[in-house]
């Protein structure tokens, strides 16, 4: 199953946005990896490359004592399910889903605001 498998079907919201919020758990000897891919995609998401982005961030859930978990929280907005479709479809992230041992586990919601 690809990204766009896990992406389909993307439900009407009130706004018209789409907004994503993942959980990911990412093997620990990709982490690196997983990080720089991520910093190319925001500089991607935020560019004229992909217009319909309004927001793109990655965060990386720590510890009580500040450590890493090796868990991340995406949370994506976009203006509609064709700008979603533009970024999902980018080389370098068809790139890396195509890397099998980069995620161990992963939840996503579409969420709407209130």
């Amino acid at each position: 199953m690809g990204l766009l498998d896990v992406l389909e079907p993307v439900p009407k919201t009130k706004s018209g946005k789409v907004t994503i919020v993942a959980k990911l758990k990412i093997n620990p000897e990709k982490q690196t990896k997983f990080e720089e891919t991520m910093a190319t995609a925001k500089q991607h998401a935020y560019s004229d490359k992909e217009p319909g982005t309004l927001t793109y961030r990655v965060s990386r859930v720590l510890d009580h004592g500040g450590q890493p978990t090796g868990e991340y929280i995406a949370f994506e907005e976009y203006l509609d399910k064709t700008a979603l479709m533009t970024h999902a479809t980018l080389p370098h992230l068809q790139d890396f889903l195509a890397d099998q041992g980069i995620i161990a586990s992963v939840s996503l919601d579409f969420v709407d605001e209130i």
